[in-house]
C-alpha cells in the first residue's frame, strides 16, 4: 500500500515542457503536479500521444529534443529542477531508473548478454561492477542458470526474458523508482502478468516505487496502488483506484473507464 504522507520520494510541481518548431515553441507537458510515494505503484495512464513517455524521459532528463520550461522537482529529498541534463547523470540508474517498452530494441545483437550487463554495471562504482550481482537479480526474476544465460546472445532470450533483463539492469544501482513505459506491451499474457507479478515482489522486497505508464486502465487497476490520468499534456486527476473507478471526477475519466469491459476491471473495486 502507498507509504503515509511525508514518505515522498518524488515530487514534481509546476512541469512545463516544450519544442521548438519552425521557431514557435508548442508546450507539450502543461502545469504537471505528480507525487510518489516510497513503496507506491503509481499508473500514470492515457491515450498514445497524450505525454505519458515525455514524462518519463523528462524525469530521467531525456526530453530533448524538447526542453523544461519550468519546475521544481525533489528526487529523494535533493531539489534536481535546476541542474543540467549533464550534471544528472549520477543520479539516474541510481536514484531513479527508466526501462522502455520494447527489450529487443535496447539490446545490442552483435554482443552477448554479459557484455550488454557489464556495460550497465559500468555506472557503479567499482566495487559494485561484479558479475555476481547480476547473476544474483537474475536469479531473483526467475531466470534460470544466469552464467549460461550470459553467454547466449539477445537473439536467444524470449522476449520476456529480455524484459526482465531490463529490469534487472535497471535494478542493478538499486534506485528508489523504476518508471516502466507500456512494459508490458506486447507481451503474451501469461508472460505479462508474470512480469506484473514481479514489480508486485520487488516493491515488497525492496520497497521501490514504480511509476507504471500505460494506456491499458484494467492492467493499471490490478496492480497500482493510485492512478493517474493524462490528456493532452496535462494529468487531470489522481486518486486511489477504489476511488478513480468509483468516483471519477473528469469527463475524459469517465469516458476512459466506460470504454473498458467489466469482466476487466479489478475484481477488488
Amino acid at each position: 500500500m502507498p507509504c503515509p504522507a511525508g514518505q515522498n520520494i518524488l515530487s514534481v510541481r509546476r512541469l512545463k515542457v516544450s519544442v521548438s518548431t519552425q521557431s514557435v515553441d508548442r508546450e507539450l507537458l502543461r502545469d504537471v503536479n505528480f507525487t510518489l510515494n516510497r513503496g507506491e505503484i503509481h499508473g500514470l495512464v492515457g491515450e498514445s500521444g497524450c505525454g505519458k513517455s515525455l514524462f518519463a524521459r523528462t524525469l530521467v532528463r531525456l526530453e530533448a529534443p524538447a526542453r523544461i520550461v519550468s519546475s521544481t522537482i525533489f528526487l529523494d529529498n535533493t531539489q534536481v529542477s535546476a541542474l543540467p541534463a549533464g550534471a544528472f547523470a549520477q543520479f539516474r540508474g541510481k536514484k531513479i531508473s527508466l526501462v522502455l517498452q520494447n527489450p529487443a530494441s535496447a539490446m545490442d545483437p552483435v554482443f552477448t548478454m554479459a557484455s550488454q550487463f557489464k556495460d550497465a554495471l559500468s555506472i557503479l562504482p567499482k566495487g559494485d561492477q561484479s558479475m555476481n550481482r547480476v547473476y544474483q537479480l537474475l536469479k531473483e526474476v526467475g531466470i534460470p542458470s544466469p552464467e549460461q544465460r550470459c553467454r547466449q546472445y539477445p537473439h536467444e532470450w524470449s522476449r520476456g526474458m529480455l524484459q526482465r533483463a531490463q529490469l534487472v539492469m535497471a535494478l542493478l544501482g538499486n534506485p528508489g523508482i523504476m518508471i516502466l513505459d507500456e512494459v508490458t506491451s506486447g507481451l503474451d499474457p501469461t508472460i505479462a502478468l508474470q512480469i506484473l507479478e514481479l514489480i508486485s515482489r520487488l516493491r515488497q522486497t525492496r520497497n521501490t516505487a514504480f511509476i507504471m505508464i500505460t494506456h491499458d486502465l484494467a492492467m493499471a487497476a490490478h496492480i497500482c496502488d493510485t492512478i493517474s490520468v493524462m490528456r493532452h499534456g496535462s494529468i487531470l486527476e489522481t486518486n486511489d483506484v477504489k476511488t478513480l473507478f468509483n468516483h471519477p471526477e473528469h469527463a475524459y475519466t469517465r469516458e476512459f473507464i466506460s470504454g473498458m469491459g467489466q469482466e476487466a476491471l479489478c475484481p477488488n473495486l
